[in-house]
Order: structure tokens, then sequence, then C-alpha cells
């Protein structure tokens, strides 16, 4: 018989596989040395001579028109290129070439805003103009557009990827020490794309107030100034038409910057109540009700107005208001104004308001002053109808603020 001899398996041999390659540790830009030189080296920057950016003119004639376009085309082009850099390029070309934050001082400030009424050359002048030149007018003012949004979201991108980034405190220092943003900068970003990229500006703005913290003192400074700016407009009102026309033209500008602003970084809104922005809206408001009802100025006027009672109420609602000082000074300040004229009887959300804090606050003082307003607010909507409503309810646990026109009690 055939006897098979079967022998246990040979023992595997223990197989250790090599250790992966050692990776080297990411190193911030501002860490990083090339050619003997820090990264950040002005001597990385090639200068790329930026344009600014030019506004259209009321009264130029085919061959401004055209050479506007031409302007515009290399501007683009220019911006095209920045963005197109490495990070390390980028960041020299932001630091160190002057052109390059001037371009983007200058567009921001300069750019139209949707509430403008568009500027172009008169009909002799354009009758002159091949219809080809105005629409690549027309297009590259839309690539610009675009491309500093682009421009400005790199700017406000301290990381890039893994291995292109800056630590945040040397971009805080940068952005700051450097005036890449200041709150102006941020206002006119506001205004100009606040409404259309409304997510992706706020990220932009709260995150350069969170990583640089000096930013705050900056607000302070400029909510100061934009008060005293509308004290100085309203002492030079002298009744005329074109002063009149200043004052709305001023009341629109504020309203539609400050608005955007508030929209994407509503924490900004208690630097406003404490320099009481209620009361100088009101006084605009009773002004341009007697210049021209209901224009365009004034709705803007009551628009910020409802930002400001709506960043109270949510934070009530919310229950993130620790200190009811603010809030019950808004209260105070409203039974003040709305004996003034019609500016708080207009607000959609001035009766949500002030009936949300009573509930909360129910200090005799403060009752004494919701009784006050609620008397003045159904007296006034007794006299006369209100305009439409400006902003959607804002719901919060299924309640709302305002549901149509100021009247609702």
């Amino acid at each position: 018989s055939l006897s098979l001899s079967l022998s246990p398996p040979p023992t595997p041999t223990r197989f250790s596989p090599p250790p992966p390659p050692t990776m080297s540790r990411a190193i911030p830009l501002e860490e990083q040395v090339i050619k003997g030189r820090n990264a950040l080296d002005a001597s990385f920057v090639e200068p790329l001579h930026m344009l600014p950016y030019v506004p259209a003119e009321d009264d130029g004639d085919g061959a401004v028109y055209e050479a506007r376009h031409d302007h515009l085309s290399v501007l683009a082009a220019d911006i095209g290129t920045l963005l197109k850099m490495s990070h390390q390029r980028f960041w020299c070309s932001v630091i160190h070439d002057a052109s390059v934050l001037h371009a983007v001082n200058s567009y921001l400030q300069y750019a139209p805003r949707w509430y403008d009424t568009p500027v172009a050359a008169g009909p002799e002048a354009l009758a002159a103009v091949p219809a080809s030149t105005v629409r690549a007018v027309a297009d590259v003012e839309r690539r610009i557009n675009q491309l500093m949004f682009l421009l400005v979201v790199r700017m406000a991108t301290h990381k890039e990827s893994n291995r292109c980034f800056l630590k945040p405190a040397t971009y805080a220092e940068i952005v700051y020490e450097n005036w890449v943003f200041d709150l102006p900068k941020l206002l006119d970003l506001c205004a100009i794309y606040g409404r259309s990229n409304a997510d992706v500006v706020g990220k932009v703005v709260t995150n350069l107030f969170e990583v640089q913290p000096k930013y705050f003192d900056d607000l302070r400074d400029a909510v100061h100034n934009i008060i005293e700016a509308l004290d100085q407009t309203l002492a030079a009102y002298s009744g005329t038409a074109d002063s009149a026309a200043d004052v709305q033209a001023y009341c629109l500008d504020v309203g539609e910057t400050v608005s955007p602003f508030l929209d994407v970084f509503p924490r900004a809104a208690d630097e406003f109540e404490g320099q009481d922005l209620l009361g100088h809206l009101c006084r605009f408001y009773n002004l341009l009700g007697a210049v021209a009802q209901e224009n365009e100025a004034a709705m803007a006027l009551l628009g910020l107005g409802n930002r400001l009672l709506s960043h109270g109420y949510l934070r009530l609602a919310h229950g993130s208001c620790e200190d009811g000082s603010v809030l019950g000074r808004m209260l105070d300040r409203l039974s003040q104004l709305a004996a003034q004229g019609p500016f708080v009887r207009h607000l959609d959300h001035a009766h949500g308001f002030v009936a949300a804090t009573a509930q909360t606050y129910r200090d005799a003082p403060r009752l004494e002053a919701y009784q006050k307003l609620r008397s003045l607010l159904a007296e006034q909507r007794d006299k006369g109808g209100t305009p439409p409503s400006l902003l959607p309810p804002v719901r919060v646990n299924g309640g709302g603020i305002g549901g149509g026109g100021g009247g609702g009690g």
C-alpha cells in the first residue's frame, strides 16, 4: 500500500513591509526659504503694474468709451495673471506690489452698485460706437466683477491646501498691517457682492474678524465715522432740490451698504445700536418724507432699521443676550422716536420687537416704555397706511416678526 505522509506546511516567514517614506512636515509659507531668501521676500516680485478700475463717465464721447474698454480689458487680464500665480508668488505680489491693492481698492470703491443709475455716453456719442463695442464693454465689466471677487476670496484665504498655507497669526498680521483688508473695503465688498454671494461674503468677513480681533476696534471707528457723516449731511441740508438729491443719494448709499454688511455679519449690529443709528435713521426718514414719499432712499433706511430690530429680536429669541441693556435701550429709544414721526410706525419689525422685549424685561420702567410705544403705534396706524413689507418675516421657532406691512399689533 502507498502511504502518504503529509507534513505540515512550512511556517510562513513573517514579512514586515518597509516603513513608508518619511513625509516632510508641511512648512508654512512664511517659514520657507527659497534660494537662501525668505519665501515672502520682495525680491521674488515681478511687478504687474496693474491698472486701477475706472468708472464710466456720463459725458464721455465714443473715443473715451472705446478707450475705457481697452483699459478694462488690460485690468481683467492682469487679474487673471494674478489668480494663476503660485501661492508663494501670489502673496509676494499682494504684499509688495502696490499696484495690486490699488486696483482692488479702486474697484471696490467705484464699481457700480445694483441701485446705481447706469451711466452711459450720450446718444450722439453712442451713435458712433459700434454695437459690438458696447457689448464688449458690458462683457468685460462682468468679467472683472467675477475675477475681482475670486481675487478678494483668495486674499481672504490663509490656507489653500495642506502644503500651501500661512499660519493664522501670520496671515492676520499680513492682512492688517499691509491694509489688505480694512473696514471700508469690507463694507464695499458687502455692497457689491453681499446680495448675490451672501454665503461666501459672510465667510470672508467672519473669518477676518475671527482671525484678527483688531478689526473690531476698527469697526467702532468706522461706525463713528458713518454717524458723523450722517450728522454733517443733515446739517448741510438747505431745503433746495439739489440738497435734497444729495441727502437721498447719501441715505441710499448708507442703507444699501450697511444693510448687507449686517446681513452677513450680524454681530456688528451691537456697535451700530450702541451709537444710536436708529435715531439718525429716524431723522433722515422724516426729512425724506417731506422731500419725496416712499422713494428708494426712504426704503433703504427702513430696511436698515428693520435689520437692527431683527438682530435684537433674534438674539432675544435664542437666549443669546445675557445683558438686556442693549435691547432695553433700543426699546426706550423706539418709544422716543415713535413720537417724532412715522419712521417707527413704518418699521415692519417694530411691533414684534417691542412685544418680545416687554415680555422678557418686566421691570416697571420698560413696561411703561412699552405701553407708551404701543399706544403711539396704534394712534399713528389709525392716521394712515403703511408702506409694503420690505423684508420677509424673520421666523424663530415657528413665529415671525411683522406679518405684512408695519401695522400688525
